[in-house]
């Protein structure tokens, strides 16, 4: 589909007018700012979750992500709308995925939206967090304002369907159930093999939801990993272990992809980033006496015991 750019959502001018306005100065802080809507940096902070705060967020962030992701994809297949051009452009991509709806900004409103309705953090937090992602993607040049303002639409759908999931599914489902529905929807991410390659990442982001599919199931039957409550610094310690082994995955297919290395190689090298992030961090975790549900049944035994 080519925009019609005689239509203020579709005119590039807009994006001028707001690269302008900040300046060139903004340029480093918008670059960071945007990867709070990236798909790889949301499912290491989904991942985060289950280490910190257990299961039942985790779940429902991922489920409300995917919702998301799955969306928004299937309207870029459809549509494929060039990426914004023009002349006056100070920053802009090409030859990456297509324009419209904006991912960053319905992962961002499905990601940090389900931590508000989840209770974890604050409405407004979110709506600055989603704000400033929304600006940072005009600021780039790599979108459109009707790529906006579709992708925020896209992202409030998510969250309302996966707040109805949580509500009327999730939590009427025990953990090895809830296991085995989200490692369903993971493997479901199949359906979108035909297309991967149209996507930056996509073959990296497929291993690695397929990785965290078989991660979950494993994980729900043999550790069943509840995060113990701790201090920062224990926090600190799981997010360590877990990002770190993420990121060693991550660089591992990153240098693949630079020296031209096979897509299904590079897809099961972040398989294993999957696999770490809902599999082995939980498991290290466990040994390292993170884990609530052993520490439970221990002190139950200890109790048993000495009462006999």
């Amino acid at each position: 589909m080519t925009p019609d750019e005689s239509r203020w959502y579709w005119n590039p001018e807009n994006i001028v007018r707001v690269q302008e306005f900040f300046g060139s100065t903004w340029e480093l802080p918008f670059r960071l700012v945007t990867y709070l809507g990236d798909s790889g940096l949301i499912l290491i902070m989904v991942a985060a979750t289950f280490w910190v705060l257990g299961r039942h967020v985790t779940y429902a962030t991922l489920a409300t992500v995917m919702i998301g992701a799955a969306l928004g994809s299937a309207i870029k297949v459809l549509t494929d709308v060039p990426r914004p051009a023009h002349p006056d452009l100070i920053l802009y991509e090409s030859g990456t995925s297509p324009s419209f709806p904006s991912g960053h900004t319905f992962l961002a409103i499905s990601f940090w939206g389900s931590l508000v309705f989840l209770g974890v953090i604050r409405t407004m937090v979110a709506v600055v967090i989603v704000l400033l992602v929304m600006i940072s993607r005009l600021f780039l040049g790599v979108h459109y304002l009707a790529d906006m303002f579709v992708g925020l639409a896209l992202g409030l759908l998510a969250v309302t369907i996966g707040y109805g999931f949580v509500k009327l599914v999730l939590e009427r489902l025990t953990q090895e159930q809830a296991a085995m529905l989200m490692g369903a929807g993971l493997f479901g991410s199949l359906i979108m093999l035909p297309v991967t390659g149209d996507f930056p990442l996509g073959w990296e982001i497929l291993g690695g939801l397929l990785g965290a599919g078989v991660g979950t199931v494993i994980e729900s039957r043999w550790i069943k990993f509840a995060p113990s409550p701790g201090s920062w610094s224990d926090q600190t310690i799981r997010v360590a272990i877990g990002a770190g082994g993420i990121v060693m995955f991550v660089l591992l297919g990153s240098l693949l992809r630079d020296l031209g290395g096979p897509a299904i190689i590079r897809a099961i090298l972040f398989s294993g980033a999957g696999l770490w992030a809902m599999l082995a961090t939980p498991y290290l975790l466990d040994r390292l006496g993170h884990n609530a549900a052993n520490h439970s049944s221990q002190t139950s035994s200890t109790s048993t015991a000495t009462q006999h």
